[in-house]
């Protein structure tokens, strides 16, 4: 009989040493979900420019009092490409999308993505 490693379920899409950088700059972060919530959040507010692009400012609103968009950064900051990240980003800000709707938009176009990809 072969020796397996002990380690169950998912294998990590975010390195130890990344994880250790986010709970030093966010200790009030305690579960996993928190956690990954946060480096995707950092993620897709890197690959939008930080507040640099005024596009943006329907995701990033930094000149305004109001908060970001959380949910919807969240999402696209899991998406796999930055390219695809920033094409959403703009239909979803040019439509003024609410929550719900960005979701669904998301989710989508990452399906049509997979169904791309798996084709020979």
């Amino acid at each position: 009989m072969e020796n397996f490693s002990k380690k169950r379920g998912r294998p990590r899409k975010i390195a130890e040493w990344q994880e250790a950088l986010i709970r030093e700059a966010h200790p009030d972060v305690w579960t996993k979900r928190s956690l990954n919530n946060k480096y995707y959040l950092n993620r897709a507010f890197r690959v939008l420019g930080e507040c640099e692009d005024p596009k943006y400012d329907y995701l990033l609103p930094c000149k305004e009092n109001r908060s970001m968009r959380r949910t919807i950064l969240y999402a696209l900051g899991r998406c796999e490409y930055e390219e695809e990240i920033r094409k959403m980003a703009d239909v979803i800000c040019k439509n003024r999308s609410n929550t719900a709707d960005a979701l669904l938009f998301i989710k989508f176009m990452k399906r049509i993505r997979a169904a791309a990809d798996d084709e020979p």
